[in-house]
């Protein structure tokens, strides 16, 4: 539900530092701003194969269009620029197309590295990196996309942001969060530390599902992310958790309030001397109190991808589950899958 900003001197707007700071940067570039016309437009198709064999030992399998993906870009001028994004991703007899992102962005003048996003975007916490097909878990329990306001700044080797959101568990704007990050030299590389913490895990994309997680508690989380590019070699690790236990009523674990975490390591490996460029990943990932989430305590992963040609590729993956104990409210067994996908880019 659309939520109305009130006039007057007790509204949110108001108050809170960052919406003064975004007013600020958009007075500055109406301002000066030179007119430019410039725009850019593009796009993903993913078809996937999969096989998947649940914790009972049932099996099975499916050809379906996992992803279609359009963006557009359009540069108003030297400072400000747009860019709109429709999605649509396989999820079932749900599945529709929707604004995945609408996003005003503005860079500050002077060459300062500040910028501005406002819109619906997917706030920076959290970095996600992987080379495979499936999503990490820990994007799993803490992707959030949000109508917000994010300020930021990237330099050389330094970058950080800030940002607030209403969110769907509370009807006011008192939400947010702040990461920072190096980037330094590694033997010929480059290595990407960071960290960052959101106030509300409960308004993650996975959290936010449940409306129970609108009543009591707001729980916080924060993460920690390293990932290190060698020459053709990559390796990524993460973490991500809450900073203390939800109420039992909003999410359990073991007759209790859950504390949420998960992590995961992975390794990939380019080679470039093929026909085709080839990567092969390999990664293991965890959860800790997720098992109400439909997260396996334990998943070990590989996969090769190819590229076909110039924007086509082909990636082939194979994952085995380990659920929780049946002592933590699982099945105590182990589940697989495979996936083969075929995506294109334009």
């Amino acid at each position: 539900m659309q939520k109305k900003m009130q006039a007057g001197n007790h509204g949110p707007w108001t108050w809170h530092p960052l919406a003064w700071a975004v007013g600020g940067v958009l007075a500055l570039g109406a301002g000066n701003a030179q007119a430019q016309q410039d725009w850019d437009w593009g796009g993903t198709v993913e078809l996937e194969a999969g096989w998947a064999e649940d914790y009972a030992g049932d099996s099975e399998s499916d050809l379906n269009l996992a992803t279609f993906e359009l963006a557009l870009e359009a540069r108003l001028n030297e400072w400000v620029s747009t860019r709109g994004v429709l999605l649509y991703e396989d999820e079932g007899p749900d599945s529709e197309v929707e604004v995945d992102e609408a996003v005003l962005s503005m860079v500050f003048p002077g060459g300062s590295g500040a910028y501005m996003d406002a819109g619906r975007q997917y706030v920076p916490f959290g970095r996600f990196d992987t080379g495979l097909v499936s999503d990490p878990l820990a994007l799993e329990l803490a992707e959030t996309r949000e109508t917000a306001a994010v300020l930021g700044w990237s330099g050389e080797r330094v970058y950080g942001s800030v940002w607030a959101f209403a969110g769907d568990t509370r009807d006011e704007l008192s939400n947010g969060g702040a990461n920072a990050g190096v980037l330094l030299p590694l033997g010929g590389g480059e290595l990407d530390l960071g960290a960052g913490y959101l106030t509300s895990l409960g308004d993650s994309d996975t959290l936010q599902e449940d409306p129970v997680m609108a009543e009591g508690s707001r729980v916080g989380a924060y993460n920690v992310y390293a990932t290190a590019h060698l020459g053709d070699l990559t390796l990524a690790g993460e973490y991500v958790a809450a900073d203390e236990a939800f109420e039992s009523r909003q999410l359990a674990f073991d007759g209790q309030g859950a504390e949420p975490a998960a992590w995961g390591l992975e390794v990939g490996y380019r080679l470039e001397d093929l026909a085709r460029p080839v990567t092969l990943s390999a990664a293991v990932q965890g959860s800790d109190e997720a098992r109400a989430l439909d997260l396996p305590e334990t998943r070990y992963l590989a996969g090769v991808s190819v590229e076909l040609m110039d924007r086509l590729g082909l990636a082939f993956e194979y994952a085995h589950d380990e659920d929780y104990d049946r002592a933590d409210g699982g099945t105590g067994d182990s589940g697989q899958s495979a996936v083969v996908q075929l995506a294109a880019e334009f």
